[in-house]
């Protein structure tokens, strides 16, 4: 009795440490060929990106032609919009970081603000990367100090989450501030942390194909709406 319940205990650890060891691997090799792949991905995005819409138009009639680059248009001029707001949220962030870190003496507050604001680009993960190395070079030095780190990352965080970032990609986006609130709220009960990340961008877009279906749509019922009014011969006698 004593053999068996060792030997399924034995199976079971075993059993336990290969599943373990399985999911660690695979998330290793995941992230490496992230990180391997991303930068091609990139170069050759950057490189043949102009090549999208007339790759597009080719799927589509002639007679689509002229709508569809506008509306690849509005959508490039969209998203870039939305970049350029959350450059300025990731200064504004950066900033209030940098203040923090003087008020609690941390050293190297410059390079760790100006870490900050990079990593406070990626929507929501950002500020929480952006943190590890202030709170390290504040423990280091102080433990009061890591939490004076903290205190600062969770105060910008919670300041740009609910104040400067919904007022700047509201304005760049031309949508209201409480829409983006709205948006994200739902979008993280949906989709969690990815919902939140895509949920700006992905609205942003929807409502630029949206408003040119409409804009289109109106312009072919005016077409209907006009009578064909045509001359004949006989009536110019």
């Amino acid at each position: 009795k004593w053999t068996n319940e060792a030997t399924s205990y034995v199976g079971t650890v075993f059993k336990s440490v290969s599943t373990s060891v399985g999911t660690i691997f695979g998330v290793i090799s995941s992230t490496v060929l992230i990180i391997v792949l991303v930068p091609f991905i990139l170069v050759y995005m950057l490189l043949d990106g102009y090549k999208f819409p007339d790759s597009v138009v080719k799927l589509l009639p002639r007679s689509y032609e002229t709508e569809t680059r506008k509306i690849l248009h509005d959508m490039h001029v969209t998203v870039k919009h939305y970049v350029n707001g959350q450059v300025i949220v990731s200064i504004c962030v950066g900033v209030m970081s940098l203040i923090g870190f003087f008020i609690a003496d941390i050293q190297y507050a410059l390079l760790l603000a100006l870490f900050c604001t990079v990593t406070n680009i990626i929507p929501y993960l950002g500020p929480y990367i952006g943190a590890v190395p202030a709170v390290i070079v504040g423990f280091i030095d102080d433990p009061i100090k890591a939490v004076y780190a903290i205190i600062t990352i969770v105060v910008a965080q919670q300041i740009e989450s609910n104040l400067i970032s919904p007022y700047v990609q509201g304005k760049t986006l031309k949508v209201h501030p409480l829409t983006i609130i709205i948006v994200l709220l739902v979008a993280g009960k949906i989709g969690g942390i990815i919902g939140v990340i895509l949920a700006v961008p992905t609205y942003a877009v929807s409502k630029v194909v949206i408003q040119n279906i409409a804009r289109i749509y109106r312009l072919r019922q005016q077409r209907l709406d006009v009578p064909d009014v045509t001359v004949s011969p006989e009536s110019l006698k």
